[in-house]
């Protein structure tokens, strides 16, 4: 895969992810099927992204692949609890925020890095992003449009 399409399939994923967002934007405080609140979804969501970006840049400017700081479930807790006090469009404003920081850090890698140690830069934005917005899919799908 090449830089381009790589953004490409973030973005087409983002898209599908950042509407059920904005559909859902008065019920954020509503649970998902999954049990989770819909802001904690995005505060995970958001959390997982930033968390690439900075293992990302990292990669880009010095060729050192990090393990995240946190495993999931801690990353999750830690980011449900750095976010909670924001207002929806607080919240929002960061999703998109951290969003746009991580496309930016995937559009600075070389094409040699993105295929570098068999494609680890790929596979952490992938797991991160498209591969991410689609396993939580059906939490936004099932549960209809709320004002």
């Amino acid at each position: 895969m090449h830089v381009s399409e790589l953004v490409h399939r973030i973005d087409e994923g983002w898209g599908t992810f950042r509407a059920a967002v904005t559909a859902r934007r008065g019920g954020l405080d509503q649970r998902t099927p999954a049990g989770w609140r819909y802001r904690d979804l995005i505060a995970h969501v958001l959390g997982s992204e930033g968390e690439t970006a900075r293992r990302l840049a990292i990669f880009r400017i010095d060729g050192v692949q990090l393990e995240p700081f946190f495993a999931a479930d801690e990353l999750s807790a830690e980011s449900v609890a750095r976010y909670s006090r924001l207002s929806v469009g607080g919240l929002l404003d960061e999703l998109d925020r951290t969003h746009q920081a991580l496309l930016g850090e995937v559009r600075g890698l070389s094409e040699a890095q993105l295929r570098q140690n068999r494609s680890w830069a790929e596979a952490v934005v992938a797991r991160a992003t498209f591969r991410h917005y689609a396993e939580h899919a059906g939490e936004w799908s099932s549960a209809g449009s709320a004002g």
